[in-house]
């Protein structure tokens, strides 16, 4: 996509919902703020329009204009702004009124970082060179060369990047049901991943009939990664010609389509190989339509102790029974992506000191090359620390973490595959720290995960991720809560909830709220349901780590848990990381069972996960 598409896109959002309706606007109003590096910009608005453009200097300028479609004006958004420390905070506030949005028109210093959210806004950022950080559900995301650590990410929208500078940092561009459309320049050094749940295109090429794509750009380089659960992905390189539609009406400009149409593309799509195909051109193209990915470890059944340095050729995977040929593996020590997962609700609130001495310590035992990520959950998950090799800055990520609120954990490590794991290439895990104690399994669905376990279940089924479990027992604390009504710790039935920045996406920094009081409402189970409570959490624990080849601990005490950390960190690093293509190729739905073994090593043991579901056929 070249500039022009660009220019017309945004005289689009600029005439967008005008049609047809009264407008009462607001004369513009300014804020500014003194920056430095290293502050972060935190913006909330559900209806209008975000434009963020470089500026030199420290000063960061914010112009804003309110639009109602009442023309007597009876209702306007209000706009809440201030600076906590580090942070900037910019948050729209709508009244229950229909019709109103806001306007943002920021001169930020390139060094800022952003971190935007909201219901439907239009986002257009361009020349910011700090980390950005996007997730709207339907607004279109304009985004052109973010040059640091960029996520940007929507539910239904379409996304658009433009790149014609070198990222310094893995880019990750995320849609559910949207389409995304890259324009990047032939001389950066990336490594291209793209997945799409409708179809793949690339420098206009026919359509690619696969589920992702592989493209290496240059020698190396950081990841760049674009994928849409349902819609359509494609790249062009500058200049190249656009698809269009016309509008139908003189002297306004034709648009392109973010990405070809679903419909459009039937016959070319139809004609397309259903197996793997190679496409030629001027980079490396690696395209696999059904490779299945597995994390292994190898361990001495008799010492307990990680194998390291088995070739290829040592190893055996059987699906249904049948010998796969292996294509390709990492070396046992490659570097691994690790997300501690944390229970921060009211249930664990007096082990919190304990649990983030024990995960710090745990971030100083992986090697310099790991990358770790921290996320913590109650009634919400939220991204504390994105992946990082920078060890402090894990460890200040875990010293912000504050407890208190609901546990919803199903949809909380639903979240953590879905959005902070996906396209993360080579070996990943993620370590859960939980009494796995979910509303929804205590019998109070409205303060729990929306998805149930068995929901939980079939998309662990579906990843490659390791996960290890850590199991805290904390029934004897919650046998207790159930005769002395009055002292229910917070987050379960009854307790209090933990609040959040209203509509915003999580944050990787605190935010302050006011202190939830406790309601002494009476638990709802006799103790002999709380203990089947806790032996039906464990149970599931057990099977989401034995599912993917991890393992569940659980400690006596709080104080064993950097033992724990400490034999994880043992077994990650030594892990295989082994990929093969199934022999048998039908798309069905079916479950596959998987089973790999160590040929000539009697004594090891492998441990990866057990089988995964075959994509099933679609027609459209």
């Amino acid at each position: 996509m070249h500039r022009k598409t660009l220019i017309v896109l945004l005289a689009l959002l600029i005439r967008e919902n005008a049609a047809n309706k009264i407008q009462a606007q607001t004369g513009i109003e300014t804020k500014s703020f003194a920056v430095q590096p290293g502050d972060t910009l935190a913006i909330n608005n559900d209806f209008g329009k975000i434009r963020i453009r470089p500026v030199e200097g420290t000063s960061l300028v914010v112009a804003i204009q309110k639009t109602t479609t009442d023309p007597a004006r009876k209702s306007l958004p209000e706009i809440s702004s201030r600076k906590n420390g580090t942070t900037i905070f910019l948050n729209a506030v709508f009244s229950a009124s229909s019709g109103e949005s806001v306007d943002f028109d920021i001169q930020a210093p390139r060094f800022l970082n952003l971190t935007i959210s909201g219901a439907s806004p239009s986002i257009d950022i361009s020349g910011i060179a700090g980390v950005v950080r996007v997730q709207n559900s339907a607004g279109l995301v304009l985004a052109e060369n973010l040059t640091s650590s960029a996520s940007l990410g929507t539910d239904s929208g379409d996304i658009v990047f433009r790149a014609n500078l070198q990222p310094q940092q893995d880019v990750r561009l995320e849609t559910t049901s949207g389409d995304i459309t890259c324009e990047i320049v032939d001389d950066l050094n990336l490594r291209g991943m793209i997945r799409a749940g409708g179809k793949i295109f690339w420098d206009m090429d026919p359509i690619i009939e696969a589920a992702s794509l592989e493209k290496q750009l240059g020698a190396s380089g950081p990841l760049f990664y674009a994928g849409s659960l349902k819609g359509n992905v494609g790249s062009s390189a500058p200049g190249a010609p656009q698809e269009a539609q016309s509008t139908g009406k003189e002297g306004e400009a034709d648009h392109p389509q973010p990405a070809p149409d679903r419909e459009d593309r039937r016959a070319a799509a139809t004609s397309q190989p259903a197996q793997p195909v190679t496409v030629q051109g001027s980079y490396d193209v690696k395209v696999s339509v059904d490779s299945v990915f597995l994390n292994a470890s190898v361990r001495d059944r008799s010492s307990n102790r990680s194998i390291a340095g088995l070739p290829k050729r040592d190893f055996l995977i059987y699906e249904d029974g049948v010998l796969q040929e292996i294509t390709q593996m990492l070396p046992g020590e490659a570097p691994f992506n690790l997300l501690l997962l944390m229970d921060v609700s009211g249930s664990t609130q007096s082990f919190l000191h304990l649990m983030k001495d024990a995960a710090i310590d745990f971030t100083r035992q992986i090697k310099p090359q790991d990358r770790v990520a921290v996320a913590t959950f109650n009634s919400n998950v939220q991204l504390v620390q994105g992946f990082t090799n920078d060890r402090a800055a894990a460890e200040r990520g875990i010293n912000r973490i504050r407890s208190g609120g609901g546990t919803a954990f199903y949809d909380a490590l639903r979240t953590c595959l879905d959005r902070y794991m996906s396209g993360i290439e080579g070996r990943s895990a993620i370590i859960v720290f939980t009494d796995g104690i979910d509303n929804r399994l205590a019998g109070t669905p409205s303060t729990g995960s929306r998805i149930t376990f068995d929901q939980l279940y079939r998309r662990v089924q579906e990843s490659d991720t390791i996960i290890y479990t850590i199991f805290l027992d904390t029934e004897s604390q919650m046998q207790s809560a159930t005769r002395r009504p009055s002292r229910i710790p917070s987050g379960w039935p009854g307790g209090r909830r933990g609040g959040g920045f209203p509509g915003s996406f999580p944050l990787p920094f605190p935010i302050p709220q006011p202190t939830p009081q406790p309601t002494p409402v009476p638990y709802p189970r006799r103790p002999a349901d709380v203990t089947a409570i806790y032996e039906e959490a464990s149970q599931q624990l057990q099977e989401i780590a034995e599912q993917t080849g991890g393992r569940m601990y659980t400690p006596k005490r709080i104080g064993e848990l950097a033992g724990v950390y400490a034999e994880i960190a043992a077994d990650l690093r030594i892990q295989y990381l082994l990929a093969y293509n199934p022999t048998n190729r039908a798309q069905d739905g079916r479950w596959r069972e998987i089973r790999a073994e160590v040929e000539n090593h009697p004594e090891a043991v492998v441990r990866t996960r057990k089988g995964y579901y075959s994509r099933r056929e679609t027609s459209e």
